[in-house]
């Protein structure tokens, strides 16, 4: 399943530099077997783009180094990365 809280969370983080990287940490530690069946927990799928939201770079006051540094993020975080080309 796709993780989008935190994918709305990665965007306001370094997309448009609106929230703080407390939400990141905040989702990650509200992460529990209420929401999730264990297994699941290390399996959330993340992603930054996808045909159904504006892309990554469109957000207002995004830039390529922004982009880079959430790019680190979601291939080291908790979970699947997913990399959306169309």
């Amino acid at each position: 399943a796709l993780d989008y809280p935190l994918y709305y969370q990665m965007g306001s983080v370094f997309a448009t530099a609106t929230g703080s990287t407390g939400q990141i940490e905040n989702r990650y530690n509200n992460l529990t077997t209420a929401n999730y069946d264990a297994s699941a927990l290390n399996s959330l799928v993340l992603n930054l783009d996808n045909h159904d939201q504006p892309r990554f770079l469109n957000a207002a006051g995004s830039t390529t180094a922004r982009l880079d540094l959430a790019l680190v993020f979601l291939l080291t975080s908790r979970g699947i990365p997913s990399l959306y080309y169309g």
